[in-house]
C-alpha cells in the first residue's frame, strides 16, 4: 500500500480524500432527487376547480325538458335581437343516480306531464368550465314545483343541423367530473364513474383541443334506448368516437355511432 493511500476504518473519522468523495456523491443524488421530482410533478394532472355546493341548498325556476337528457332551462334574459338566451342546467339524482326515477315518481303524485313545463326545483349546484348540474335534494328535501302548466315563453329551437364528427377524448361522469370528486377523471375515477352512469347519471364526452380548452358532449344513442350501458366497457379510457353533433342551446350533443379504443 502506497504511504499516500488512506486505509478507512469505520470507527475512526473518515479520511479528508474519502469524505470529499462522499460529500459530492450526496450532493450529486441530492441534485438528481429534487430534479427528479419536478419532472414527475410537471407530468401530474392537475386537480379540477370545480365547485360542488355541498348542504348548501338552491331553488331555481325554469323549463323542465328530458329531451335530450333531464335539464332545466333557465331564461337569461334576450339578446341584441330580442331572442331569449336560455342556460340549460343538466338534472341528477342524489347520490349515484340519474334524476329520472325522481321527475316520473312526481309526475305521477302530480298526474300530468311535466315536459316543457316552468317549475321550481331545489338541489345543490356543480359548477366547472362554464357549465352546471344542479344534484336534486334526498328524499324528503326534493322538491318541485309546478308555476305553470303553459310556457310563457317562446323557447328557441334547440337543434342545429347535425355535423359529421370523428372526436378523440374521455367518456366521463359529469357529476362527479364538474366538481363532486378530485380527481373526477382517468384511471383513479373508473370505478366511481361506471357506478354513476350505471345509475343513470347522464355520461358525457370531454374533448381537449390544441390550446388546451375543453368541450363536453352529451352522449346520446341513435335511437331512444339509453345509452348508459353501451359507453361503459370505455369509461376512463381515451377513445375515439364517430358520429354527429347538434347544438342543443348552449350544450353540444353527440350522438354516437362507433367508439373505438385508442392508445394515444
Amino acid at each position: 500500500m502506497k504511504k499516500e493511500d488512506e486505509f478507512y476504518v469505520g470507527y475512526l473519522p473518515t479520511p479528508p480524500s474519502t469524505r470529499k468523495k462522499l460529500i459530492r456523491i450526496v450532493i450529486a443524488l441530492g441534485i438528481v432527487l429534487i430534479v427528479t421530482g419536478i419532472l414527475l410533478v410537471g407530468k401530474q394532472r392537475g386537480f379540477s376547480n370545480g365547485t360542488f355546493e355541498f348542504g348548501k341548498e338552491t331553488s331555481l325556476k325554469g323549463v323542465l325538458t328530458t329531451n335530450p337528457i333531464p335539464m332545466l332551462l333557465i331564461d337569461k334574459g334576450k339578446n341584441a335581437s330580442g331572442q331569449h338566451q336560455m342556460e340549460s342546467i343538466v338534472l341528477v339524482g342524489y347520490g349515484k343516480h340519474g334524476a329520472e326515477d325522481f321527475l316520473q315518481q312526481k309526475e305521477k303524485e302530480m298526474g300530468i306531464s311535466l315536459q316543457n313545463k316552468t317549475v321550481n326545483l331545489k338541489g345543490s349546484l356543480i359548477y366547472h368550465d362554464g357549465k352546471a348540474i344542479l344534484e336534486l335534494t334526498n328524499k324528503v328535501k326534493a322538491s318541485i314545483g309546478l308555476v305553470s302548466t303553459v310556457n310563457d315563453i317562446r323557447m328557441p329551437d334547440p337543434i342545429t343541423p347535425p355535423v359529421a364528427v370523428k372526436l378523440h377524448g374521455e367518456i366521463i361522469d359529469p357529476k362527479c367530473y364538474f366538481g363532486v370528486m378530485k380527481p373526477g377523471v382517468g384511471k383513479p375515477h373508473r370505478d366511481c364513474a361506471i357506478r354513476c352512469i350505471s345509475g343513470g347519471i347522464p355520461p358525457m364526452f370531454k374533448v381537449t383541443n390544441a390550446l388546451g380548452e375543453n368541450n363536453y358532449f352529451i352522449l346520446k344513442s341513435k335511437n331512444t334506448s339509453s345509452i348508459n350501458k353501451r359507453v361503459l366497457p370505455f369509461v376512463a379510457d381515451q377513445v375515439v368516437i364517430d358520429g354527429s353533433v347538434n347544438q342543443y342551446n348552449d350544450w353540444m350533443v353527440l350522438t354516437v355511432d362507433r367508439i373505438t379504443l385508442t392508445s394515444n
